[in-house]
């Protein structure tokens, strides 16, 4: 994608925040006004808006990722004690 975006300015209208994370200037829009810019990282640090999108957007991420394992994708899974192998 980088060699096609070279010497232009690009315009990335997205709701996926990882997706922006790369981007010089990132401009945070609600009704038609823009209440916070800078880069990715600025606005982290910020801990505004910005921030907290993309802090509900990860726990969303996770929740998925524990309902496709069918439980907390947190707790670690214990191996078994003991394994019996046969050979067949």
């Amino acid at each position: 994608m980088e060699p096609l975006l070279a010497r232009r300015t690009p315009c990335l209208i997205g709701h996926r925040l990882s997706r922006v994370r790369r981007a010089g200037l990132v401009l945070l829009m609600a009704v038609g006004r823009v209440i916070e810019r800078g880069s990715h990282d600025d606005l982290m640090a910020a801990r505004g808006v910005y921030y907290r999108m993309v802090m509900r957007q990860m726990e969303s991420n996770v929740q998925n990722i524990e309902e496709a394992l069918g439980e907390p994708a947190g707790d670690e899974v214990t191996p078994p004690q003991s394994a019996v192998f046969e050979r067949g």
